[in-house]
């Protein structure tokens, strides 16, 4: 996972006291690599609706707090809920990145990663993205702050 620059600011605000969390992060699923200065309009390029014609793909809600996150060794916070998306209308074909992004159309990238296993999304499949898949490593932010 790696978090994006503006990501890197608001982690250091937030762990300072001087920037509040947004109440959830919105799960992305993308076909291609998401870039470092990306917000979530220029994400908007390689989710579901930019490369397929899907009027279905909307990013998930994923929230905060123990119901939805556990702290691993090593510095890591891992997802402990599924994030489930709704059935797609048309085949989006092969995602092997994901984002997570404070609004569910637009707003700002905090951070992407690859997922393990790409998920490849069919028309009218259950598209879940399971507990465990999404990780926030605090090593990869402070080589943001320093860029």
């Amino acid at each position: 996972m790696s978090v994006s620059a503006y990501g890197a600011q608001q982690w250091s605000g937030v762990l300072v006291g001087i920037v509040t969390l947004p109440t959830s992060f919105y799960v992305a699923l993308c076909s291609d690599e998401p870039g470092n200065g990306w917000d979530g309009t220029v994400l908007q390029t390689v989710e579901p609706p930019a490369i397929m014609s899907s009027t279905s793909y909307v990013r998930p809600a994923l929230g905060f707090g123990l119901t939805h996150w556990a702290l691993a060794d090593a510095g890591y916070a891992v997802s402990t809920t599924d994030v489930t998306f709704a059935t797609p209308d048309v085949d989006w074909g092969a995602l092997p990145w994901f984002a997570l992004c404070d609004d569910p159309v637009a707003g700002n990238m905090w951070a992407w990663g690859e997922f393990a296993e790409q998920i490849t999304v069919t028309a009218g499949s259950t598209v879940t993205v399971p507990a465990g898949s999404i990780a926030l490593e605090l090593d990869n932010l402070l080589p943001s702050i320093a860029e």
